[in-house]
């Protein structure tokens, strides 16, 4: 993993290691799923596209998230935007 992944990586662990007993299944999932796939050697664009789209749904869902959680949130969105705006330009 390159710097960038591992930074996305451990912003991902910390989002699951800080989600309550309660947490929704779906946000355990996606945040376990997202890290693995990291460790195999997934883009951390790709992975931040992917992750931003659906953080949205939990923040618009749930009252109250760890600042883990809505951290995250906030930088793959910033990510995703940048990548989304490159691969559009490069079209």
């Amino acid at each position: 993993m390159n710097k960038k992944d591992k930074k996305l990586y451990n912003q991902i662990s910390k989002a699951y290691k800080t989600l309550p007993a309660d947490a929704d299944d779906g946000l355990r999932q996606l945040l376990l799923d997202n890290g693995t796939a990291l460790k195999k050697g997934a883009d951390y664009r790709d992975v931040s596209v992917k992750l931003a789209s659906h953080l949205d749904h939990y923040l618009l869902l749930s009252k109250s998230l760890p600042t883990a959680v809505t951290d995250l949130a906030d930088d793959v969105e910033v990510t995703a935007n940048k990548y989304r705006g490159a691969v559009g330009s490069a079209s």
